[in-house]
């Protein structure tokens, strides 16, 4: 045994290149597979408490048909849901909340770092029906279209596609539209909040309209 262990200490010591080759080759592939698995684990665990965060009491709603095989999410078999549907739900006794999902996958792009993501648009009782919270600034909410509150919509551009661009209103002139069309008062704007001359801008774009 002691020859043995000799022999490959000394084979070793005369290939010393391909030995260490051979080790970062075992570190390498050890390493992967634990990064792997790690990564796998914290996806499903996020997963997990995304659906657990939705509660007992929430009923996702699908287009397609499960007899015909043509089941799926949004946008995956050629089949969609309407608004109409979704204040057909309303109607329905028990029912709290209804939000209108759409999903698609596009680009984010802030000066420049850009961010493959999956964009969620919706209506304002999603934060309710999922308990969301924004990190900076607020909803906008059925109250202030009521009253006819004046709302400046501030977006620095930029469609879901990659393209437009730093003061582009583009987004935000959709979603102007959209109050409007309840009801409501806004105007679109492109400014930079860190742009503290922007923001004297924008305020006296609102003065002006206002």
């Amino acid at each position: 045994m002691d020859k043995l262990f000799h022999m490959a200490f000394e084979a070793l010591r005369m290939n010393k290149v391909r030995a260490f080759l051979t080790m970062l080759g075992i570190v390498i592939g050890v390493f992967s597979v634990i990064v792997m698995i790690g990564l796998g684990q914290a996806s499903q665990a996020s997963i997990t408490d995304q659906v657990k965060g939705l509660g007992a009491n929430v009923l996702i709603v699908t287009p397609g048909n499960p007899k015909a095989n043509s089941f799926g999410p949004p946008g995956s078999n050629g089949q969609s849901l309407e608004l109409k549907d979704g204040e057909a739900l309303e109607l329905i006794s028990g029912v709290r909340y209804v939000s209108p999902n759409a999903f698609v996958q596009g680009v984010i792009k802030y000066q420049r770092n850009t961010l493959p993501a999956t964009i969620l648009g919706s209506n304002i009782t999603i934060k309710d029906s999922q308990n969301l919270t924004v990190e900076q600034g607020r909803f906008y909410n059925e109250q202030e279209v009521r009253r006819g509150a004046k709302v400046v919509v501030n977006d620095l551009g930029g469609l879901r596609d990659g393209s437009g661009g730093a003061g582009s209103v583009s987004a935000a002139q959709a979603v102007v539209d959209e109050i409007k069309a309840t009801g409501g008062e806004a105007i679109a704007n492109g400014a930079s909040v860190t742009d503290y001359v922007a923001v004297q801008a924008m305020v006296q774009q609102a003065i002006d309209t206002w």
